[in-house]
């Protein structure tokens, strides 16, 4: 499969509910995503999970599929509804560690930014610890915030 993908035979699309079966193979195909993404043991997801995801009108799920409909890439907008106003976030990008470098982060990333652009976003936020992500993240305009991201460990990893 390494080689034969590149940005011009992948597709960005909204993950939507479509049925039971589609749904159990996109489960499948998103855990090995996730897995690859985390550090952390990740238990698999469920249809029931990604059906309840894709049914939040928070979020936004968006993936890339390569030639033959595989998702080999994907990544959140999640939209949360605050008093001073929308804020929207980017989360959980991750390509197949066989493809990437070819571009399809960045093609992915860039969907995920018009999505928030025509919700009407004033700008859009993300984290990363991975630095060849971050490089990318930051050709794409993003820039480092004077923050401090703090986490309260409330269940063991």
């Amino acid at each position: 499969m390494t080689g034969q993908n590149t940005v011009e035979n992948v597709v960005v699309e909204q993950l939507r509910f479509t049925g039971r079966p589609a749904l159990t193979r996109e489960a499948d195909e998103l855990s090995e995503l996730m897995r690859q993404l985390s550090q952390r043991s990740f238990q698999s997801l469920t249809p029931a999970d990604l059906h309840e995801i894709l049914e939040d009108k928070s979020k936004q799920v968006l993936v890339v599929r390569d030639a033959a409909g595989r998702i080999i890439g994907t990544g959140t907008l999640v939209t949360i509804k605050q008093l001073v106003g929308p804020k929207h976030r980017i989360e959980d990008v991750v390509v197949l560690e066989e493809v990437r470098g070819l571009g399809i982060g960045k093609a992915l990333t860039k969907a995920l930014v018009e999505v928030a652009k025509s919700q009407g976003a004033k700008s859009v936020e993300l984290t990363s610890s991975r630095p060849k992500a971050q490089q990318l993240y930051y050709d794409l305009g993003f820039r480092q915030r004077d923050t401090m991201t703090m986490t309260l460990q409330l269940q063991p990893s």
